[in-house]
């Protein structure tokens, strides 16, 4: 058995199982269907193994020539003449064998997300949380020339519609007043965690650098409490008070000062 010392944070972090990446694409069940075929995939195969298979003429038993005569279409003539409904026969009885195939091939594909429900619901017997509303942050901005405005507890804000076509709305869930008060600067300093005598600082918290750098165009994402790469603060501290103004004369003053 090795002796070397493992680190288990790496070997824990995976993918899904952090906060930030609960829910990545990959974990959907229907992303990696059991069956992804289409109906042009099918007909692309059939008429390859048409090729493959001899034709007998019912006559004299002889062989003439392979199926691949039947099913000499194109998708796009397929299409077409599907949408004229002037489908050869054999070729139309093909496309109501493929229609109800796609019932059984649906059932297939979802045996991924009924294993997990299973699993979940029956052999680890976790309750799915009640439903719950959207929250929303809303950002209110007076126009020009405006006085300050009341919003009411319960005033309705309009969000466009959803998939269904129904408007999307989100009330207020206190009074609110809306001034022209405005955020002029986000600056930011971070403690070291391990040195805590390093103190960082961003005198433009959300830029690139904490220095005012842009931010990236397809990723604009920023360090809103800082972070180790931002420069060093120079920290100190002044005295002030009514009894140190003092006049004529060269005076001498002595501060004591009691630290941790």
């Amino acid at each position: 058995m090795s002796n070397k010392v493992i680190d288990y944070r790496i070997l824990l972090k995976r993918d899904g199982q952090t906060q930030q990446q609960r829910m990545p694409r990959w974990l959907q069940p229907s992303l990696v269907p059991v069956d992804a075929r289409t109906k042009e995939d099918f007909f692309n195969y059939l008429k390859a193994i048409s090729g493959q298979i001899k034709f007998y003429d019912s006559s004299s038993i002889a062989i003439n020539g392979t199926w691949q005569d039947f099913f000499n279409l194109s998708t796009d003539e397929l299409n077409n003449l599907a949408s004229k409904a002037s489908l050869p026969p054999h070729i139309a009885l093909w496309q109501s064998f493929i229609k109800l195939y796609e019932l059984p091939q649906g059932l297939a594909n979802t045996i991924t997300k009924r294993h997990l429900d299973f699993y979940y619901g029956e052999v680890l017997r976790l309750n799915k949380n009640a439903p719950s509303p959207d929250k929303v942050h809303i950002l209110f901005e007076l126009k020009k020339n405006t006085a300050d405005t009341l919003l009411k507890k319960g005033t309705y804000l309009l969000a466009g519609k959803d998939k269904t076509k129904k408007d999307l709305r989100y009330k207020l869930m206190h009074d609110l007043i809306v001034n022209k008060s405005a955020v002029a600067e986000l600056k930011s300093l971070y403690r070291d965690p391990i040195n805590k005598n390093f103190i960082h600082y961003a005198s433009v918290a959300n830029s690139a650098d904490g220095l005012g750098a842009r931010l990236d165009k397809l990723n604009p994402k920023w360090d809103a409490f800082g972070g180790k790469d931002r420069p060093l603060a120079q920290l100190g501290f002044c005295l002030a008070g009514d009894v140190l103004k003092m006049k004529e004369g060269d005076r001498t003053i002595t501060v004591n000062l009691t630290l941790k």
